[in-house]
C-alpha cells in the first residue's frame, strides 16, 4: 500500500483524471476538472496518482492510503 498527503485546492492526476481537489472524504477524493465537471473518484481504486501542482501555501493535508 502507498501513501500521498495531498490537499483541498492541489491539482491531481488520479487514473488519468487530472483537476483541482474539491473534497476528501473517507473514501471518495471529489475533483473538479478543467470543463468544471465533478469527478467522484474511490479511494479503493487508485491506481495511479500525481501531484501536478505543490500544495498551496497554509492548507493542511490529509493522507491517502492506496494500492
Amino acid at each position: 500500500m502507498k501513501t500521498i498527503s495531498i490537499s483541498y485546492e492541489q491539482r491531481l492526476n488520479i487514473n488519468g483524471k487530472i483537476g483541482y481537489v474539491d473534497f476528501i472524504g473517507e473514501d471518495v477524493i471529489v475533483l473538479i476538472n478543467d470543463s468544471s465537471t465533478t469527478e467522484v473518484i474511490n479511494i479503493k481504486d487508485i491506481k495511479q496518482i500525481e501531484t501536478l501542482t505543490n500544495n498551496p501555501q497554509g492548507w493542511s493535508t490529509k493522507d491517502i492510503h492506496y494500492n
